[in-house]
């Protein structure tokens, strides 16, 4: 697996800090995966809350692909955000991720892009 900055790469919505990504596909449309850290804090002493006693950090996903104008476009792993970021590839798409069932959504893109 390869691994990158995001420093000196031109995304949608620019990042304040130094982040690393793995390239789940390489090539004219690159697909990554950021990883985003979040830190939920405690909250125990609320009368109605989650009765959360320790701080805890959480990982979610946000995925990215490459246009090429060279600019990192944000998606959702499914089909109506292709269709959004590709509207001249609709019938591909259709044709593409309608027919197979994948293991998980990050396959169905890579199969896409495969075929692009």
């Amino acid at each position: 697996m390869i691994f990158r900055t995001a420093s000196g790469n031109k995304f949608v919505k620019d990042f304040k800090e130094h982040r690393f990504f793995p390239v789940l596909k390489d090539g004219q449309y690159q697909f990554i995966k950021m990883p985003i850290k979040k830190l939920i804090e405690a909250d125990y002493k609320a009368v109605y809350g989650a009765d959360r006693r320790y701080d805890e950090y959480t990982t979610y996903y946000k995925y990215y692909i490459m246009n090429p104008d060279s600019t990192f476009h944000q998606i959702q792993l499914n089909k109506k955000s292709m269709v959004k970021l590709f509207p001249d590839k609709k019938d591909l798409i259709n044709n593409t991720l309608g027919t197979k069932s994948y293991e998980n959504n990050e396959d169905m893109v890579l199969d896409f892009l495969n075929k692009l």
